[in-house]
């Protein structure tokens, strides 16, 4: 199947999945007609597109990104594994957290970061902009039955601007 194929594929079920997920699907009264989805797709795409015409996506070690975009124009956004979680397709060690503040204290460029709220990371970034955050957990960290009292997560913003 074409790459082309697999991607419009790949939208259809998330943008008819529950809130992204790819697990659960709407439920409604008036199911989304294909054809309807597909005589929008290219206004769809188009947006995608527009807003995406300065951004680039890397699949690199971030130590190797800062190799390759340090400079004073650059401006990106980082949400890094939070520190003592576990569950991430690659490991994040505790080695990895300390030199990427090491690398985010020589870049020279702008960035907003979030993280987990955790005493070795306020310590870790204490040279930056930290603030403080509440922010209602999303679909995929709510509680397991809509019956249950939704948690507040406890988060943090780090930027050197």
């Amino acid at each position: 199947m074409p790459p082309i194929d697999r991607a419009v594929m790949w939208y259809y079920v998330y943008y008819n999945s529950f809130v992204g997920d790819m697990s659960t699907f709407i439920l409604r009264k008036y199911q989304t007609n294909p054809n309807r989805f597909i005589s929008r797709l290219p206004k769809l795409v188009e947006d995608f597109a527009s807003r995406f015409t300065n951004v680039i996506i890397e699949d690199i070690d971030f130590r190797d990104f800062f190799k390759k975009y340090n400079t004073k124009d650059f401006f990106f956004y980082l949400d890094p594994p939070y520190y003592e979680t576990a569950g991430y397709e690659v490991p994040f060690v505790e080695q990895d957290h300390k030199d990427l503040c090491r690398c985010l204290k020589t870049f020279k460029g702008k960035f907003l970061m979030t993280y987990n709220d955790h005493p070795t990371i306020q310590a870790l970034y204490k040279d930056f902009t930290v603030e403080n955050i509440t922010q209602a957990y999303q679909a995929a960290n709510r509680p397991s039955s809509y019956t249950e009292k939704s948690n507040a997560g406890n988060q943090i913003t780090i930027k050197n601007y």
